[in-house]
């Protein structure tokens, strides 16, 4: 019979199972709907990626910035949810709209790490796709040898997948390749086959830009009217479509056309369509082609208000243009750099892999042969083990010296990366100099001389004076601006000589004073100095000039008018030292700590509007090294600043 007791435990046993079975049915149920909810968060950013992605690609010839907006956006969502492929794409489109920034520098650096990651997740589409980017780069650049290898390349990888739209893009590419070689039979004929293939497949999005292209090369044969038929197919094509580069480019195509058939009215119709499209678009090169030949056909027909204007919009355009192939040509080499090291480090990862496939296969072998002799002989046997435990040992050695020599070349690459970097800081501060700063006194020069020219004859003498007077100091500005970017750049060639000698610091003082007395008389400026006697020191006389020329003038540009600047010169342990104060503007914390630093440091503005370029107080503080010396400031923002730089004294000098 069962007691109370045990009926009991029975009774609160069953209950407690059945309380588990609800609470675990629940957990299930919670952990299901939270496994929905994942997957449908997943699902509406994988919609929200590519609709970015669409949008993007679609506006980078048109709207370039839009672009850039919505696939940084992107990107960093992309990154933050580890989406690989998106990523990849979009990497890729942002050096696409740089590319049409004309900035290929960057477009470079995007290409590449698409590329890159194409490959790691082994989607060869994306991978022949950022390979395609990067040779259209090489050939903009003028690597036209370089270019038609990676499109061959790229031909070959687009037939293994199988695309016939990409293969027709790679025969197209391959046309400009040899187009630019001058080869024009292997262009035309790698022409014609984009051609056939995108009708075959009844693909008309590209025949726009095929039929352009093979206009242009009708033109280089010296067969306009051939040209003229082809432009016409790639306007008909591109019309409909909205594709405005391409129909901007047939514009402009026929616009020359008409002009060299001396039909100007034509001309000008149609060179109007192709810059209205081009200023649409935003492109440098294609509104400076579209102006430049627009310019003259209005000048042909005698209407010179319409040319004047249009005129100026190409100088403009050319200078841009101009300014950016400058930069590019400098980025060239190093650009270069970047790709062949990358291929050189994956051309030896490859080889280390097949090494290793290399090593496991004759493991392999050697093991099956010991397995089919071992019944023979225990000595063979044993032979045989010892001399694959000597073939392993040297093959391991081998593989160590093959990891020991690509983590090597890893290092040299980074420490080039490092150095392609400093370089690119220094050169981007070093034309933002050139582009800025030297503008302005070349600019009034160029202003006042105008002015000078027409107006000579009737300006009152007064009048010529002060004008003159301007004159004169904006061409200072420009000169003194000029003679630190030529010290500036002999310094980093390591082409400075110094020649210590005994140079009176007196004597430098009164120089400068005397040279920079009428800038300071323009802003009512007073300039004191405490005299010294014997103040010899034992430094190179240009070096010093330059230093305390360089802080007297960044002394006067940064004091308001009416304010003063103090000279004195102090003896202290074997050093003579010499402190400029200004009563000006004065210099935060934060910007004292980079103000030596060109990559670094930003531009100040003074109480007469007027900037500094920084480079002045760089060449004092190498120049003041050079000369075994230091320079150190003090300042404090509305109070002012002073400025000290030690200078070895001769010998024998004394204290004043």
């Amino acid at each position: 019979m069962i007691s109370s007791t045990f009926r009991l435990f029975i009774v609160k046993k069953s209950a407690y199972r059945f309380c588990s079975f609800i609470i675990f049915m629940l957990l299930l149920m919670v952990a299901k709907e939270s496994n929905a909810l994942v997957e449908s968060k997943s699902d509406t950013m994988e919609i929200y990626l590519q609709n970015q992605i669409t949008r993007a690609l679609d506006s980078c010839n048109q709207n370039p910035d839009l672009a850039l907006e919505w696939s940084t956006k992107a990107l960093e969502k992309a990154t933050t949810y580890n989406y690989q492929k998106p990523k990849a794409e979009l990497l890729r489109i942002i050096g696409l709209v740089y590319y049409y920034k004309v900035n290929y520098a960057k477009s470079l650096d995007y290409f590449l790490l698409s590329h890159q990651l194409f490959k790691k997740i082994n989607d060869s589409v994306g991978e022949a796709t950022a390979l395609n980017n990067i040779a259209i780069i090489y050939r903009n650049q003028g690597y036209y040898d370089k270019a038609l290898e990676m499109d061959k390349q790229v031909l070959a990888m687009r037939k293994q997948i199988g695309d016939p739209i990409k293969i027709a893009s790679s025969y197209n590419n391959m046309a400009v390749a040899y187009r630019d070689l001058k080869e024009y039979d292997k262009a035309m004929a790698n022409y014609q086959e984009a051609v056939t293939i995108s009708l075959k497949n009844k693909h008309s999005e590209s025949l726009d830009l095929y039929y352009n292209n093979i206009g242009n090369l009708y033109y280089d044969l010296k067969f306009p009217d051939s040209a003229f038929f082809y432009y016409n197919k790639s306007l008909a094509i591109s019309t409909p479509l909205n594709h405005k580069q391409m129909m901007a480019n047939s514009y402009t195509y026929l616009g020359e056309y008409y002009f060299h058939k001396n039909s100007y009215t034509e001309a000008i119709d149609f060179l109007k369509r192709g810059l209205e499209l081009a200023q649409e678009i935003g492109i440098i090169y294609e509104i400076e082609w579209a102006a430049e030949h627009l310019y003259q056909a209005y000048a042909q027909v005698g209407d010179y208000k319409n040319a004047f204007t249009i005129q100026l919009l190409y100088k403009q355009m050319a200078d841009s243009a101009k300014n950016s192939e400058i930069i590019q040509s400098i980025t060239r080499i190093e650009s270069e750099l970047k790709f062949e090291k990358e291929r050189e480090l994956e051309k030896i990862v490859q080889s280390n892999k097949e090494l290793e496939s290399q090593l496991e296969l004759n493991k392999q072998k050697q093991t099956s042969n010991a397995a089919l002799i071992a019944g023979f002989a225990l000595l063979l046997i044993v032979g045989i083990t010892y001399r694959n435990y000597i073939l392993k040992s040297k093959d391991n050695l081998k593989l160590q010296e093959q990891k020991e020599e690509i983590t090597a070349q890893k290092e040299e690459i980074q420490t080039q990366r490092d150095r392609i970097e400093a370089l690119n800081k220094t050169k981007d501060r070093f034309f933002a100099i050139i582009a800025h700063d030297l503008k302005n006194p070349l600019g009034g020069v160029y202003k006042l001389s105008e002015v000078l020219q027409s107006d000579y004859e009737t300006m009152e003498r007064e009048k010529l004076k002060t004008y003159l007077l301007h004159l004169h100091n904006s061409a200072e500005k420009a000169y003194i601006l000029l003679e630190n970017l030529l010290q500036w750049a002999t310094l980093q060639l390591g082409k400075i000589s110094v020649s210590r000698q005994a140079v009176n610091l007196l004597e430098v003082m009164h120089d400068n004073t005397d040279l920079l007395a009428g800038y300071a008389s323009q802003k009512n400026i007073s300039i004191k100095y405490e005299s010294c006697t014997e103040c010899i020191v034992h430094a190179d006389p240009d070096l010093t000039n330059t230093v305390i020329r360089n802080l007297l003038t960044n002394a006067l540009k940064f004091t308001p008018e009416s304010g003063s600047v103090t000279i004195r010169v102090n003896f202290d342990s074997n050093y003579w030292i010499v402190s400029i104060t200004d009563t000006g503007i004065g210099i935060s914390e934060d910007d004292q700590k980079i103000l030596f630093d060109l990559a670094s440091q930003s531009k100040n503005i003074g109480a007469s509007k007027e900037k500094g370029t920084g480079l002045g107080l760089i060449l004092c503080k190498e120049f003041t090294e050079l000369n075994g010396g230091k320079i150190w400031l003090e300042s404090e923002p509305g109070k002012g600043s002073t400025f000290f730089i030690s200078i070895p004294a001769l010998s024998e000098s004394k204290e004043a």
